[in-house]
């Protein structure tokens, strides 16, 4: 399927003004940059979990790859599970309004 050149590819909600830096999810991070724990030199700083596992999962999908190819962890997004990054995806692609239609592979197709 083709876009015209008036079509986005990315949800109003994935564009909007909210997406990114404007966004509440930041304020952890900006908290993290103007605070950093140090176990030595700030120990009542702020701890960005989420920063390390990202790390960790760009350093171990490399190590898995054989180190043919690395992976940026800026370019990586984790969820808390499937309904999680199903969710995260339709506001990415959805539109207020739009419909998904989701096979369920689970379901036994004759009952």
């Amino acid at each position: 399927m083709a876009l015209s050149k008036n079509q986005q590819l990315l949800s109003k909600i994935a564009t909007n003004d909210r997406h990114g830096e404007n966004s509440p999810y930041f304020e952890g991070w900006k908290a993290y940059d103007n605070n950093p724990y140090h176990p030595i030199d700030n120990r009542e700083g702020v701890i960005q979990m989420g920063l390390a596992k990202i790390q960790a999962v760009a350093n171990f999908m490399g190590k898995a790859r054989g180190g043919r190819v690395t992976f940026d962890p800026s370019h990586i997004v984790m969820s808390g599970g499937a309904t999680g990054a199903n969710e995260t995806v339709m506001f990415c692609l959805a539109n207020p309004g739009d419909a998904f239609l989701v096979h369920d592979f689970l379901r036994d197709p004759s009952g």
